[in-house]
C-alpha cells in the first residue's frame, strides 16, 4: 500500500496537498460520507441512478471517494495529518455509524416500497418488492455495523491499553523526596523567606 514517505511529496504540492488536507479533515470527511449515502438513497435520485448508466457510475465513484475521505482519518498512511486521539477516533466511528443505522432501519421499517424501479422488476423466488427492500436494509445495517464494529473494537482495546500504561507509569514514578527532618520543599522555602 501507499506509505507516508511515498505520499509526503504529494502533500507538499500547494493546491493538491491543501485540497487533500481539506477533504480528509474529520469535520469534512464524516459529514460528506453520511450526506452522500443518504443523498443517493432518496427514492427519486436512486431510481435515476439505477436506470441511467452515467449517473450510476457517478454514484459509485462518489461512494468510493466519500469512503476514502471517511476512512483516511482512521487509517490514513500519512503521519501527522489530522491526528486524532484514540478516544476521538471512537467517537468519530460512533458519530458516523449512527446515521447509517437510521437509514438501514428506514428501509426495513417503511411500510411501502420506496423505489419504483424495483417494484417494476420481475419477482425472483417469489419475494415481493417490499420484502426485497427489507432484506436490503437489514443487510446494509448488518454489514455496515460490522464494518464499523471491527475498528471500534480494536480502538477500544487500544484505549484500554493506553489507560493501563498511564496508570502503570503513575505507579512507577517515585514519590517526591522528603528531607530527613520531615520538612517538605515548601517548608524549606518558607523558612528561607522568613530569614530574608
Amino acid at each position: 500500500g501507499l506509505t507516508s514517505p511515498m505520499l509526503d511529496p504529494v502533500f507538499r504540492l500547494r493546491p493538491l496537498g491543501s485540497l487533500i488536507r481539506l477533504l480528509t479533515h474529520p469535520l469534512v470527511g464524516a459529514p460528506v460520507f453520511i450526506v452522500n449515502m443518504w443523498f443517493w438513497h432518496v427514492p427519486a435520485i436512486y431510481d435515476i441512478a439505477v436506470t441511467n448508466a452515467s449517473v450510476h457510475y457517478v454514484m459509485h465513484i462518489s461512494f468510493l471517494a466519500s469512503g476514502l475521505m471517511f476512512w483516511w482519518t482512521l487509517a490514513g498512511p500519512v503521519r501527522g495529518l489530522h491526528p486524532l486521539g484514540t478516544g476521538w477516533r471512537l467517537f468519530y466511528i460512533f458519530f458516523t455509524g449512527f446515521p447509517m443505522m437510521i437509514l438501514a432501519f428506514a428501509l426495513v421499517a417503511t411500510p411501502s416500497v420506496l423505489y419504483d424501479y424495483y417494484e417494476q422488476q420481475p419477482r425472483l423466488w417469489g419475494i415481493s418488492a417490499q420484502t426485497d427492500q427489507q432484506i436490503g436494509g437489514a443487510l446494509m445495517g448488518t454489514l455496515g455495523e460490522l464494518t464499523m464494529f471491527i475498528p471500534f473494537t480494536l480502538l477500544f482495546m487500544r484505549l484500554t491499553s493506553e489507560e493501563e500504561e498511564r496508570a502503570d507509569q503513575a505507579i512507577e514514578q517515585p514519590p517526591p523526596s522528603v528531607p530527613r527532618n520531615g520538612a517538605t520543599p515548601e517548608d524549606a522555602r518558607a523558612r528561607s523567606e522568613r530569614h530574608v
